[in-house]
């Protein structure tokens, strides 16, 4: 993500904070910055595979499509890392919550980084990779664990930019 691009983002993503009894704007802040992405995620794909790539858009997002699939889109920042869950909601329509990782960028792809390479081990019989697997879970899908539960999700889709899908040698995994 372009320096500018993510600053866009993290002002979209601070105007969703939780203020003192005023509305959120609309278009809601967080699905500016879920539209923001997604345009830079559509054009980081059609730049790898080429001009000549002509990708459609979907008009109807997934979690319209299957009222039992949410997604967990993360967006990673200066400093910070954003978690935003997007679930339909009956007669609302899509419903979307923000969750800032309690850790920098750095120390969420090490964290990453260093889960993929213990499951890459497939003779690792003491299972290392576990407190790397908790920890992750911990940031990504405990935080909206109830509501999850409360809209009685079954499939949850990862929508997360290169950072999160690289591998440690910086080669898409």
């Amino acid at each position: 993500m372009e320096p500018v691009d993510r600053e866009l983002t993290e002002l979209y993503l601070e105007q969703a904070r939780p203020r003192s009894h005023s509305p959120l704007p609309t278009p809601s802040p967080i699905t500016a910055a879920l539209q923001t992405i997604d345009s830079l995620r559509l054009a980081e794909v059609q730049n790898y595979l080429g001009d000549s790539c002509s990708l459609p858009v979907v008009s109807k997002p997934v979690t319209l499509i299957d009222a039992k699939t949410a997604i967990l889109s993360t967006m990673m920042l200066c400093d910070r890392v954003a978690v935003i869950l997007s679930r339909p909601q009956p007669s609302k329509g899509l419903q979307s919550d923000l969750y800032w990782i309690p850790a920098n960028r750095e120390t969420v792809v090490q964290t990453v980084n260093t889960l993929r390479r213990q499951l890459e081990k497939r003779s690792d019989l003491t299972n290392r990779y576990l407190t790397e697997a908790q920890t992750l879970y911990n940031w990504l899908i405990r935080p909206f664990q109830s509501r999850l539960q409360q809209s009685s999700i079954e499939t949850l889709v990862f929508y997360s930019g290169r950072h999160l899908t690289q591998s440690a040698d910086g080669g898409v995994a």
